[in-house]
């Protein structure tokens, strides 16, 4: 279930990214300064679901995802990821 939920969320972050290529962003490319020059960092949340509710593309062309996280108690929490 947490791994179909990583995927999920990584799907959503493609998915804006190509997105905002389409509409007229400039040529998307990895900001080498960040993920220790990967451009793209992988983070593993304790989560029974995660969900993503939203995504935006910034004006600098960075990428943020909001969503919610539950554990296996009941207990959520908001997580916001660039």
């Amino acid at each position: 279930m947490l791994q179909s939920c990583r995927l999920a969320l990584v799907a959503a972050v493609v998915l804006c990214a190509l997105l905002a290529a389409s509409a007229g962003a400039a040529t998307a490319r990895p900001d080498r300064s960040f993920g220790a020059g990967r451009g793209w960092v992988k983070t593993s949340l304790p989560a029974v679901a995660l969900n993503a509710y939203s995504a935006v593309a910034t004006r600098g062309g960075k990428l943020v995802v909001a969503g919610q996280s539950s554990t296996s108690k009941g207990v959520t929490q908001i997580v916001v990821a660039r």
